[in-house]
């Protein structure tokens, strides 16, 4: 029974006993004759001790009801102030709103969030507490949780603090209903993670950024032209690229695509295992080419560079694989080595072309030539001897053309090689200008040579280059120089220590050269005009030559001309100075021809062509020797068989058996030591060291001058 039940009782039974002696009173007062009734006055008595008794039982249990129910609130005073201490306390806060959405309560821990206190925040609407981009979604919910729907999620957004700086928070919301069960409030449970949610925003940057490097590393991979693809140690891959996906259909952490999709699939793993070993033995990167062949049949060559990646503790972690495309470059190289051997083969066969030329063109000039110069030894009247002069120049002219292709085909083929000797320059110069001296007398023009008293008396170089490149430049003088003069000054242009760049400059006054052919005037076969071939004759050769002598020597050459008024070469060649002179130069003076000078030598010429049988015996003869003469190689080992000789005059190419064969066979068979002389039309660079490896001693090209041949059989005889 409630307390409000106990007091209604008490009332009325105070009322009651109040009552109760003035009704009695009123009774006896009015009706006297019931006081003799005592019945009536025992009931009444009986009846108020009851009143009273039920009075004081409800006195007591009032008394103990209020001390319970002041006992109970002061417990859930006092819970509710632990309660509230604990909430405050702790880092959740507490928001009520009405349906309006205007704040009624917030806990006071609210300050340490947002910095605002509660006084400041009660009776403003939530949503300005929000900043904008939430205040939709909370206030969805809080519609949601005011019509009565159910509603159990926890929500992170954003609030403003006093600094205006939104900081995070998770947000729980309840629905509080009154009395009735109306829902006439919501509740919101609010804590600070915005620390944690900045961290997490961050990683999640980070991830993003991280797959967008990722995606934008994969989209460069995989447009690079070539394979890439990258292992871990178990040998699963990691990373590939669109090509590799293409050629092997794989995904990270399938089987090697290489051993997949090969022909000869164990071999093919070994050999990459082995690289891949390789690579973790050595931890540095290994480069191979390897053939891919496809399903259809259709092969790709490439080149593999497999390096190791190593972690941040130096460990290898991962062995990433580039495989470029070749097949292009093979494809080139393969024809670029047939090209080549078809260029050596064109090469060969303009040598063997060349040597048969040299041959077939010096041989009968050979005849020419030495049976000009033994007629002009005959008696001849004023008009013989014109005629043979005529005659012997002809044949000098036809010979200069032969040498100039020569030379020319020699140096584009890179089988020309300089010497390096000591020589004397003056007596170099003097030889190069004592042929040409000739000319310029026919011409009637004088050819003056100026060689400067400071040039040192011995320099180190290739005296026959040098000599052939004043030939070439004064006998262009002369040829094109009708009035005037040609004059050659040589002089050193500068000099450090022991070496000197040696100035030569050919000037003439004759027709000069157009300014608009300086330019290509050492091209081949060129000339400033085509009457000038007709008028002065020339292959056009003569200035290239010059120009690619001058250049193998590390020189220069160039030129100033005018038109009409004659033209100044230079030529700047770099030399050692020596200042002494060895023994072995090789450079004589020249032999002036004497009588008797191979009396008593015993010579045998093997020569297959009957009119040089004759020049050379005739030659020979005119200066005592005993000379016999073969045919071929065959006869001329038959000979030895049977007599000795003093020296064999030895022909290159002879029918039944050549020059190389027959001296092998004298050498190494009958194991004689005879000194044997090559004689050959072939004036190929390499023709002279072919010589002297078969066992030959020496060699003289076709035609012959009569006094190098004297002296290179007194050289050999003794």
């Amino acid at each position: 029974m409630s307390i409000r039940r106990h007091i209604t009782i008490i009332v009325i039974a105070i009322i009651f006993i109040t009552c109760m002696p003035i009704v009695r009173t009123a009774v006896v007062f009015f009706h006297p004759e019931v006081v003799s009734n005592s019945y009536l006055f025992f009931f009444p008595s009986v009846f108020s001790i009851l009143v009273g008794a039920g009075l004081i039982y409800s006195i007591i249990n009032v008394v103990k009801k209020a001390r319970k129910n002041i006992r109970e609130r002061y417990e859930s005073d006092m819970l509710e102030k632990t309660y509230k201490n604990i909430v405050e306390d702790s880092g959740v806060c507490s928001i009520i709103i009405d349906n309006h959405s205007i704040i009624k309560f917030i806990s006071k821990n609210l300050e340490r969030l947002s910095g605002y206190s509660p006084t400041e925040l009660i009776g403003v609407e939530l949503y300005k507490t929000l900043p904008s981009a939430y205040r939709e979604q909370v206030s969805k919910i809080v519609s949601r949780i005011f019509s009565g729907n159910d509603y159990d999620e926890t929500i992170q957004v954003q609030v403003y603090t006093k600094e205006r700086v939104d900081k995070w928070v998770s947000c729980r919301l309840y629905a509080v209903k009154d009395n009735a069960g109306n829902i006439s409030q919501v509740q919101m449970m609010v804590w600070d993670i915005d620390k944690e949610k900045k961290m997490q925003l961050e990683l999640e940057q980070t991830e993003q950024d991280k797959k967008a490097q990722q995606l934008m590393l994969q989209t460069i991979i995989d447009y690079c032209p070539v394979i890439i693809y990258m292992k871990n140690m178990k040998g699963e891959f990691v990373l590939t690229n669109s090509r590799m996906k293409n050629l092997a259909g794989l995904t990270a952490g399938t089987e090697s695509p290489v051993s997949g999709r090969m022909n000869n699939r164990s071999e093919k793993n070994k050999l990459y295992e082995e690289y891949d070993r390789k690579v973790m033995q050595e931890k540095r990167m290994v480069t191979f080419e390897d053939e891919f062949v496809h399903r259809n049949g259709h092969s790709t060559n490439y080149y593999l560079m497999k390096f190791p990646i190593f972690d941040q503790d130096g460990e290898l972690e991962y062995i990433c694989t580039f495989s470029t495309d070749i097949s292009s470059l093979k494809k080139s190289e393969r024809l670029m080595l047939e090209a080549k051997k078809e260029a050596e083969q064109a090469k060969e066969a303009q040598e063997i072309f060349m040597a048969n030329m040299s041959h077939e063109i010096r041989t009968p000039m050979n005849g020419i030539l030495g049976m000009s110069n033994l007629l002009m030894s005959t008696s001849l009247n004023d008009e013989q001897k014109d005629f043979m002069q005529a005659i012997q120049e002809s044949a000098k002219n036809l010979l200069a053309i032969i040498n100039d292709l020569l030379d020319f085909s020699k140096i584009k083929s890179g089988k020309f090689h300089l010497e390096s000797t000591e020589f004397k320059p003056r007596q170099t110069i003097k030889k190069a200008m004592y042929p040409l001296l000739f000319r310029a007398n026919e011409k009637k023009i004088p050819l003056k040579s100026l060689v400067d008293t400071s040039v040192p008396e011995i320099l180190l170089g290739d005296p026959l280059r040098l000599q052939q490149v004043i030939i070439n430049l004064v006998g262009n003088a002369v040829k094109f120089t009708d009035d005037g003069y040609v004059e050659v000054k040589i002089y050193p242009y500068s000099r450090e220590g022991n070496k000197i760049l040696l100035n030569i400059d050919v000037v003439d006054t004759g027709i000069g050269i157009p300014a608009d052919k300086l330019d290509n005037i050492f091209e081949s076969y060129t000339q400033t005009d085509t009457n000038i071939s007709r008028i002065y004759g020339g292959t056009g050769l003569g200035l290239a030559i010059v120009k690619q002598l001058v250049e193998l020597q590390n020189g220069t050459v160039s030129v100033k001309s005018k038109l009409g008024e004659g033209s100044t070469f230079t030529v700047q060649i770099p030399y050692l100075v020596r200042e002494t002179y060895s023994d072995n130069t090789g450079e004589t003076d020249e032999t002036t021809e004497k009588e008797n000078m191979l009396k008593d030598i015993k010579v045998l010429v093997a020569e297959d062509n009957i009119i040089n049988q004759k020049v050379v015996q005739k030659t020979l003869m005119r200066q005592n020797a005993t000379v016999e003469i073969v045919s071929n190689g065959q006869l001329a080992v038959d000979r030895l068989s049977v007599a000795d000789f003093d020296i064999i005059l030895m022909d290159i190419q002879m029918p039944e058996m050549d020059g190389y064969t027959a001296t092998k066979h004298i050498r190494t068979v009958m194991h004689k030591n005879t000194p044997i002389v090559a004689m050959t039309a072939d004036a190929i660079t390499g023709e002279a060291d072919k010589c002297i490896e078969v066992g030959m001693n020496g060699y003289i090209s076709k035609p012959f001058d009569a006094n190098d041949l004297y002296n290179k059989i007194l050289e050999l005889v003794g």
